[in-house]
């Protein structure tokens, strides 16, 4: 049985971290580095984990625990080194409807992401949003069975969606805008993401109905080592990129997309690659630049 506790403080918040356990967030500002135990040992299922300008929030060792924000909930902290929320070792963990990202603008882009999970199954990451100077929106490492969909990702300096060793993976639905524009203090322009997503050594993995805009960055998909990759009814646009794709030592389904994109389509940094159709037919860049986008009406 799941227990349900509403925390209008980030003290209440934190006191109620708990396996089994709905926590609704109906404040509107939780911001992290204000805490009563900030920098401690923290809780029996978090901690605060020193980085190198701070600490940041480290959840662990949760089964059934659901974060919930209300109208108008936002989640920041401070350090740029730190995830706003770092998860590791849970199952069955939904964030849903909130806001989250760095608080502060400094000089120095964010090297921490805003979302972290590691060794996670069955996560859910829904309808937030997910902002920068943050180094990346959601970040995942040897998980299986994540959900990414409905989420706003935005103002990221590197990249939308990070995923390493993952396996089941369903990104649906979600917006991928403005990264990689911030300026650093003696630039004379932004110095860009690498890509949008990158999907590292994982299997199983479906974008669908993504917007992809108004970035700077390398490449919309960077692919390397990875199976069962599929890419459909995503709309690209209004993007200064080096190439849509990335991929090395990997094979990519792709259909139903739309790429508003004068640019190179494939950057061979092996010839161990394929684009193929829904029908495992090989594609090129002439096939790629004729694409027609297509939804899924049931993905919204």
């Amino acid at each position: 049985m799941v227990n349900t506790v509403y925390a209008a403080t980030v003290d209440e918040f934190l006191s109620a971290i708990a396996p089994d356990t709905e926590i609704i967030l109906n404040g509107e500002i939780y911001d992290l580095t204000t805490a009563s135990d900030y920098g401690t040992d923290g809780g029996e299922y978090y901690n605060w984990r020193e980085v190198a300008d701070g600490y940041e929030l480290y959840l662990q060792n949760l089964e059934n625990f659901r974060l919930i924000g209300s109208e108008n909930t936002q989640i920041v902290t401070d350090p740029r080194y730190a995830a706003v929320i770092d998860a590791a070792n849970c199952t069955n963990l939904t964030f849903m409807n909130f806001t989250a990202g760095h608080a502060l603008l400094t000089e120095t882009l964010c090297s921490g992401p805003v979302l972290q999970l590691s060794d996670c199954t069955n996560a859910r990451v829904e309808d937030c949003g997910l902002f920068g100077c943050g180094r990346v929106g959601v970040s995942a490492n040897d998980c299986g069975g994540l959900t990414v969909s409905g989420c706003d990702i935005y103002e990221c300096s590197n990249e939308g969606i990070d995923l390493f060793e993952c396996r089941n993976v369903v990104i649906v639905a979600c917006r991928l805008r403005d990264c990689g524009l911030r300026m650093l203090s003696d630039d004379t322009e932004p110095t860009g993401a690498s890509d949008m997503f990158f999907i590292g050594s994982c299997e199983h993995v479906i974008i669908s109905d993504c917007d992809v805009f108004g970035n700077k960055a390398l490449s919309v998909i960077g692919c390397a080592e990875s199976k069962d990759v599929v890419l459909y009814g995503t709309l690209v646009y209004d993007n200064t990129l080096d190439d849509v794709f990335s991929i090395e030592d990997a094979e990519m389904t792709v259909y139903g997309c739309e790429f508003r994109h004068t640019g190179n389509f494939l950057y061979k940094t092996s010839y161990t690659y394929k684009i193929l159709d829904q029908n495992g037919n090989e594609i090129g860049e002439t096939e790629l630049k004729e694409m027609k986008l297509e939804r899924d009406p049931y993905a919204n």
